[in-house]
């Protein structure tokens, strides 16, 4: 099975390595860039095009939930995660599709589960990707 790609984008640089190093013992997820604003997660999922986000919603430039509708525009199918500091963001974050929202501090049990979610649903999307390619 090709790799997971996701982009972590966080402006705390203690959310960063904890969520870095928990992902690295997973083989299956490839954490191909790290975005520390909503600006630069937007340009980097136009230039890298991932299959999931894992997103800190209180950012500089342009919040998390700005930047994920920003994306949708970009790639509408996209797989995305929030993580934060912040719960009364959760109903919304759900109106845009969010796979899940974990709230800071981040623990390792609850995010393999979000991450194993987020697996099942690209592996469903890639999966009907396929039959149409076929068809």
């Amino acid at each position: 099975m090709n790799k997971i790609n996701l982009i972590i984008a966080d402006d705390n640089e203690d959310s960063v390595e904890i969520l870095d190093y928990f992902i690295e013992q997973l083989p299956e997820f490839e954490v191909i860039s790290i975005c520390k604003d909503g600006e630069q997660l937007v340009q980097e999922v136009m230039a890298k095009s991932p299959d999931l986000l894992l997103v800190d919603i209180n950012m500089p430039t342009i919040n998390g939930v700005d930047a994920i509708k920003k994306c949708l525009r970009i790639k509408p199918n996209l797989n995305f995660i929030f993580i934060t500091g912040y719960d009364e963001f959760a109903v919304k974050a759900f109106e845009l599709s969010a796979l899940d929202y974990i709230v800071k501090p981040i623990e390792k049990t609850r995010l393999y589960m979000a991450l194993e979610r987020a697996k099942n649903s690209i592996g469903i999307d890639r999966n009907q990707s396929k039959s149409q390619v076929s068809n």
